[in-house]
């Protein structure tokens, strides 16, 4: 009994998970309605928020969704995408989309939240009298609306001083740039009448600037006249009599004049006051032409002409008054730049022919749907039930605003947004009757309301972030590659190479991404070329680190392409021999491949000398001089210049250009063939290739995190283009080709400073003959050879670019060059890169001075790249100006410097130190011991490669 009792015990204890697993998966099947509820309560919510995120407004000349509107906006009030902020008494961490629906909805719940950025000390003590620390000593970096409605008089008074010094400068001709306390005042201004925009609540003093131009004027008729109305009296009884609506517009006009001095308004209030000033002034017009008609039917006093002339000037005068008032309504309802949601109808901003002074948007904003007068909505042409409908979904959602995680929430936000999909879509519609002269077919094609999920993939973007990855994928292939040695070499060695691809892939899908939303090649401002730098300089990293594996194979693909018995046709190489057989077999070979590439040059020079692709029917490189002026008979020399220069680039890329993409396809057989038929591994030379990686992947983790860090100085949002870049073949050969020397340049720097470190820390040797000098490091003469190809890539692509910007100038500005300064700074930069490499091609220098001049090219580069944009700021190329970020970028220079010539002292030194056996053996000379290090080095270099 007992036996058999011990042996139950262990049966029952392990039947216990058996039990819990039966248990678990039998509870939910008795409580199914309230996990699938929750569920289905989550899915409601996540979904009306993807659809609020996905609403589309006008903003910055373009349509984006309110993810990337709320997320910009945030920026500038917060300077923070994602604040974490104490709100009802408890840290949070705000996500931009939820933080400005917010403001919409619960106003006063904001009121005394500090979110305003304000941390400068100066600004916190001296204007707005606030802690800059708080209890616990943390640093403060924010003010509530309410603080600093308290110092508002000090405040605004600052930022009056402020405009008064900008506008001194503006007539002084003079440049103000505003920093430390005045750059803080006017951040934080701009700060909180953005957060009142949002609001809907108020019409800031910024808006109303063209409403209070249009009404001074208004008001000065209104003076001349106003004398006569005493002679008008009002009837009690009969409020249509000229008395009475002329006392009824003097008690408008007083309120309207009152409302428009304030430094914000209820935008409900100013729109029906203004709204009743307009109809009255209408009404006294009709009344005075009443009058009028009837003097001059009837038979008046001896006067009576002199008092219809009066009566018509006065009519006059209250037609001209309202046509005032209506140019108000348009700016008040035209100009909003702050949650512009649906299209409009107005036809002046469609026009082809429109005026550019007037800033009348083409899109009508939610302060306007949701408060203005639906008279006068109604009257512009939209429907009101729509409106209507709109502001009962918008009070339904208020009404649930304070549970944001409810199924009643997430069902009257979905049905605000669709809504408002539903009103811009029905007014879409209305706009194709619209009485236009010259209808701008293109500008209501870019300002229709966009199909369901056309906001997707830039909310995608946005919460993906690639180029926010693409820096620590960067730095973690960095760290791999310096763990590249030792037992795991060979491990992490491909380990960087793989996390490196990663990194490029996500690259390349972000700038996918940006091509798709915008629709232009990804190199429109500082920031994308920063980042494009970065991508480059991995791929060029990983080309020149895979380079021993595919050179032999591209070398034979390149050869079966040559025409045959031409100086193409080359000898063939050992490993090309062993490939293909004799010389004979090598030109049938070409000789089969002659006829595709006769075809693709015929479409290379239909393309770039025939094809029509602009305005005009304009070619890329004409084959005749074009005219400066239509029907002139001789062309400038600019426009000789020009074309002798795009005849230069036409032949050798309608010869060469075929080739190289038929080589590219062919490569795909001819490198695992060439690979093959190779005797030799050359692996170890590929592992010997670790300082490409390193020097590629420290760039490219410097320049991604610089563009997803400095985002003060680096705009990464989308814009609107320039005109003078919508010109998507050349931004695209232009810009990417000079860019990519950029990264060329970059990989050199690396390289040469991996090169400095070892001469600044490494082991130098000892002379191989008494009287010599002692030797670099042995790590420095494969690195001289790295840095010198990659300067030969650099000064390729810089030379081409430099050319394809010459003729993309004629193009946009008809002229090849201007010395412009970016031209001469593209022109300075390649004759430094031009002379290292001629200097160390004569033995002028030796290792050490590739090393230097590595740094000395890329400070040419940065000038070019960063200095003529954000530090000269002039030339036609303003399109590309910014400012901010200097003084990182001149020590980040001065350190680099610093760095090289304390590689410098210790090389002289190093030099200087002969040993104690060739103290008495006569120095050579300069020139001597240049030629022995170069043939030193070319001896290692040898040694290395077999």
């Amino acid at each position: 009994m007992i036996r058999i009792g011990c042996n139950r015990l262990p049966q029952r204890t392990n039947a216990w998970p058996v039990t819990m697993m039966a248990l678990a998966l039998i509870f939910p099947c008795l409580f199914p309605s309230s996990s699938q509820s929750v569920q289905a309560q989550e899915a409601a919510v996540a979904e009306a928020w993807s659809a609020w995120d996905q609403m589309p407004l006008l903003h910055d000349g373009r349509l984006k969704p309110m993810d990337t509107f709320a997320r910009q906006a945030v920026q500038i009030i917060s300077h923070r995408e994602s604040p974490k902020l104490v709100v009802d008494g408890e840290i949070q961490k705000w996500e931009a989309d939820k933080m400005v629906l917010s403001w919409l909805l619960l106003p006063q719940k904001w009121e005394d939240v500090e979110f305003l950025y304000a941390k400068l000390p100066e600004l916190r003590e001296e204007i707005l009298d606030i802690p800059l620390t708080g209890k616990d000593g943390e640093t403060l970096s924010y003010v509530s609306p309410a603080q600093l409605e308290e110092q508002w008089p000090i405040f605004f008074a600052k930022w009056q001083e402020i405009q008064q010094k900008r506008q001194k400068a503006q007539r002084t001709e003079t440049t103000f740039e505003a920093v430390g306390l005045d750059k803080a005042v006017e951040e934080l201004f701009e700060a909180y009448f953005l957060y009142r925009n949002l609001q809907l609540n108020s019409v800031d003093a910024r808006t109303l600037v063209a409403v209070k131009n249009e009404f001074g004027q208004a008001h000065q008729r209104w003076q001349q006249f106003a004398g006569l109305a005493q002679f008008f009296q009002p009837n009690p009884e009969n409020p249509e009599e000229l008395g009475s609506v002329l006392a009824k517009f003097r008690n408008t006009h007083e309120s309207l004049s009152d409302l428009l001095s304030q430094i914000w308004v209820e935008p409900a209030e100013l729109d029906e006051t203004l709204y009743s000033w307009i109809s009255s002034a209408k009404q006294i017009a009709d009344s005075l032409d009443f009058a009028r008609r009837q003097l001059e039917e009837g038979e008046g006093p001896p006067n009576s002409q002199q008092l219809g002339e009066q009566l018509l000037r006065l009519q006059l005068t209250f037609v001209q008054i309202a046509q005032s008032g209506e140019v108000m309504q348009e700016a008040l309802y035209g100009n909003r730049e702050e949650l512009v949601v649906i299209p409009a109808l107005n036809a002046e901003a469609l026009e082809a022919f429109r005026n550019p002074e007037q800033e009348i948007s083409a899109w009508l904003d939610l302060q306007s749907v949701l408060k203005g007068s639906l008279d006068h909505l109604e009257e512009l042409g939209y429907p009101r039930s729509e409106i209507e409908r709109v502001r009962g979904r918008f009070a339904s959602l208020e009404e649930v605003a304070n549970a944001p995680e409810s199924r009643q929430f997430g069902d009257a936000l979905s049905a605000f947004v669709s809504s408002i999909r539903y009103l811009g879509t029905s007014v879409d519609d209305m706009r194709a009757d619209l009485d236009l002269k010259d209808r701008d077919e293109a500008l209501l094609a870019a300002t229709a309301y966009p199909p369901t999920d056309a906001m997707a993939l830039e909310v995608h973007y946005n919460h993906f972030d690639p180029f926010g990855k693409s820096w620590m994928i960067s730095g973690l292939a960095l760290l791999c590659f310096c763990l590249a040695f030792g037992v795991m070499r060979k491990w992490m060695f491909w380990a960087a190479l793989t996390v490196m691809t990663v990194g490029m892939a996500i690259c390349i899908y972000g700038f996918a991404i940006r091509v798709a939303i915008t629709g232009w090649a990804p190199v429109t401002n500082m920031y994308e070329t920063v980042i494009y730098v970065a991508l480059c300089v991995s791929i060029m990293g990983a080309w020149f680190i895979l380079s021993p594996l595919t050179t032999d194979g591209l070398r034979l693909a390149w050869r079966l392409t040559a025409v045959p018995l031409t100086w193409e046709a080359s000898k063939l190489s050992p490993i090309e021999e062993r490939a293909v057989g004799t010389e004979k077999n090598a030109n049938l070979i070409s000789l089969a491949f002659l006829l595709p590439r006769i075809a693709l040059m015929g479409v290379t020079f239909y393309i770039l000398s025939m094809a029509p692709y602009a305005a005009g029917d304009r070619v890329i490189l004409p084959l005749l001089p074009q005219a400066d002026v239509v029907g002139s008979a001789m062309p400038s020399f600019q426009k000789l210049l020009a074309w002798a220069v795009g005849l230069a680039v036409l032949i050798p890329s309608v010869w060469y250009i075929p080739r190289a993409v038929m080589m590219m396809l062919i490569g795909v057989v001819t490198i695992p063939l060439a690979r093959l038929k190779s005797k030799s591994s050359v692996m170890q030379e590929v592992y010997a290739r670790w300082p490409f990686g390193v020097a590629a992947t420290f760039a490219a983790t410097l320049g991604a995190f610089t563009a997803w860090f400095s985002t003060s100085v680096l705009d990464g949002n989308f814009k609107a283009l320039q005109p003078v870049l919508r010109d998507n073949f050349w931004l695209a050969i232009h810009v990417i080709t000079i860019v990519s020397s950029y990264a060329a340049g970059m990989l050199a720097w690396g390289l040469g400073n991996i090169s400095l470190g070892y001469f600044l820390f490494g082991k130098y040797r000892d002379p191989v003959k008494a009287g010599a000098k002692r030797r670099p490091p042995a790590s420095c003469t494969p690195l001289s050879q790295y840095i010198y190809k990659s300067m030969q890539v650099a000064v390729l692509l810089l030379a081409a670019g430099t050319i394809l910007g010459g003729l993309w100038a004629d193009v946009s500005w008809g002229r090849f060059w201007g010395w412009d300064p970016k031209e001469v700074w593209a022109l300075i930069s390649l004759l430094v890169y031009l002379a290292i490499l001629h200097g160390r091609f004569v033995n002028w220098f030796g290792s050490f001075g590739l090393a230097a001049g590595s740094v000395l090219g890329a400070s040419a580069i940065i000038m070019s790249w960063y200095g003529v944009n954000f530090v000269l700021g002039a030339g036609l190329h303003s399109y590309g100006f910014g400012n901010g970020g200097m003084m990182e970028v001149g020590l980040a220079v001065l350190l680099n410097w610093t760095f090289l010539a304390m590689a410098f002292t210790r090389y002289r030194l190093e030099l200087a130190d002969r040993g104690e056996a060739a103290q008495k053996v006569a120095p050579a000379s300069e020139d001597e011991e240049l030629s022995e290090e170069s043939a030193e080095a070319e001896e290692e270099e040898m040694e290395a490669v077999k």
